[in-house]
């Protein structure tokens, strides 16, 4: 299962995806079919065929550490400067 997708349903159309890596065969293509259509991801589609390659999302765990540290990164005067807010800016 591709992590950057089940990340994509979950954060962008709140899908339930918790279970789904670790599910194979019919039972993945049920799961994963339920989450979407409770999600009403627009366009969403399964369809019967197999694809091999390689897809990779190297910003993907920098994205989960980032949700994860959201409360810590929320409380930073640092991040808060960053990221632009006018009263954590030093004029300096």
């Amino acid at each position: 299962m591709n992590p950057v997708l089940l990340h994509k349903l979950a954060t962008v159309f709140g899908a339930a995806t918790e279970k789904l890596p670790d599910e194979r065969g019919d039972r993945l293509y049920r799961l994963l079919r339920a989450a979407a259509d409770a999600a009403e991801v627009p366009g969403f589609d399964i369809i019967d065929r197999q694809v091999i390659g390689t897809f990779t999302y190297a910003k993907l765990p920098m994205v989960r550490d980032m949700q994860a540290a959201g409360e810590l990164l929320a409380d930073s005067d640092v991040v808060a400067a960053i990221a632009g807010d006018p009263a954590d800016a030093d004029p300096g």
